[in-house]
């Protein structure tokens, strides 16, 4: 999407994307777009953005923070039934009448509690607080080499070295090379447009 952007600012101005930013999902290159074609200088761009990315992240924090806290709270719970079944096993030790039964069924609850808290927290909990955490940081990381190439766009650097600086953000399997292939559809278009 940047070099696109980019191509475009170069080939017209920035005045011209304008009406791209309609078709923009992302909210962070949304508003990014909307500040790069008012004019704004690249220091008040990247402190708006990037104040944007806070407020994204604390969002983030507060979900994961819930899952993390339960995945605490999941084994002392857990222990608390232990106890209730240790007093139940406890208080018909000394009575004549099927101790054995009684007591097996408070150990029981004592293990089964200690098992299904440790089960929530690991099982549950946990992983989900972890989902939460790596999403939140590819979206940062998104965000980040989005208003990188923001920033060039509004600079005017070269399509070819925006994509190239964006992709050095990303593993060599992820890298995408589209300069190339919008370059060959423009000469193509100007091409056809010059021969009508």
């Amino acid at each position: 999407l940047m070099v696109v952007l980019s191509f475009k600012a170069r080939q017209k101005s920035l005045l011209a994307l304008e009406s791209e930013i309609a078709g923009i999902e992302n909210r962070v290159i949304r508003l990014g777009m909307e500040l790069v074609v008012d004019g704004q200088p690249a220091n008040v761009i990247r402190e708006v953005l990037e104040t944007e990315l806070d407020s994204i992240m604390i969002r983030h924090h507060s979900g994961e923070h819930i899952f993390r806290q339960a995945s605490k709270f999941a084994p002392s719970f857990g222990m608390i039934g232990t106890l209730i079944g240790l007093v139940a096993m406890l208080r018909n030790l000394g009575s004549s009448e099927d101790s054995a039964g009684t007591i097996g069924s408070g150990m029981a609850v004592a293990l089964i509690t200690t098992f299904y808290g440790a089960m929530a927290a690991n099982l549950f909990f946990t992983p989900i607080a972890e989902k939460l955490r790596s999403r939140s940081d590819d979206e940062m990381l998104v965000n980040r080499i989005a208003i990188e190439g923001l920033l060039m766009i509004q600079g005017g650097v070269n399509p070819r070295i925006i994509e190239r600086k964006l992709n050095s953000f990303l593993p060599p399997n992820l890298r995408e090379s589209h300069y190339d292939d919008i370059l060959k559809d423009h000469r193509k278009k100007s091409t056809v447009g010059g021969e009508g």
